[in-house]
């Protein structure tokens, strides 16, 4: 918000004696005094109430151009101006750079909110410029977060979230490893592959000690001709 309030505006009693419920003002904004670098979209009312400068029970409305705000009670109001929605991917990052295909993988998005209201955008993750999943996240004024966004690849290619590149992402099909095996994720792990138990062979171990070289076949004694 600006520090200091455009069009600060009250009424008083219409001389009716009675207090009113809602009081409807209409107002224009003088366009030199809005800042060059924002839009009238920008522009907001504020009340005064007991606990300071609100938006609560603020009720805006535009219609052809005519600017009106409902307040619950005759008060003072201020026209501001809001910074612009400005929530920006400050990192993203794989953590994996090989996957099975038809498998899912989890990009690290971190996002950072630099306006001053709270702000609902779509993430787009793409890979190689073609978006694979979105999703949105609302993020409160000055709030810095990270986000997991999950995603199932269907070919390789480089991995951006909303134009910050997180990597480069290979897929295989079952049975092939990556060059690298420590760069799969738990996801990406191939599958068990069952080994053949091997059967015990008969052996016949001979005794030179004995005149008719007795030996051992399967755990019983036998004789050796």
């Amino acid at each position: 918000m600006l520090p200091f309030p455009w069009g600060v505006d009250s009424a008083e009693d219409d001389g009716s004696g009675e207090a009113s419920s809602y009081v409807t003002y209409e107002y224009a904004v003088d366009p030199e005094a809005i800042p060059k670098n924002l839009d009238a979209e920008y522009l907001s009312v504020l009340r005064h109430a007991e606990e300071g400068w609100t938006q609560s029970g603020v009720n805006e409305r535009t219609v052809n151009g005519e600017k009106s705000v409902t307040l619950p009670g005759f008060g003072p109001f201020a026209v501001v101006a809001s910074e612009p929605e400005s929530v920006d991917v400050v990192s993203a990052d794989l953590g994996a750079d090989w996957v099975l295909a038809g498998h899912q993988i989890t990009v690290q998005v971190e996002l950072r909110n630099d306006g001053d209201r709270s702000t609902t955008r779509t993430i787009p993750v793409e890979v190689d410029d073609r978006t694979v999943t979105e999703h949105e996240m609302t993020i409160e004024p000055g709030e810095r977060t990270t986000v997991p966004i999950q995603f199932e690849p269907q070919e390789s290619g480089i991995v951006s979230v909303d134009g910050t590149e997180a990597g480069m992402l290979e897929t295989g099909e079952p049975g092939e490893e990556p060059d690298d095996a420590a760069s799969m994720t738990a996801d990406e792990t191939p599958e068990f592959v069952r080994i053949p138990t091997l059967r015990p062979v008969p052996s016949t171990v001979l005794n030179p000690h004995h005149p008719r070289q007795r030996g051992s076949r399967a755990g019983r004694d036998v004789d050796v001709h």
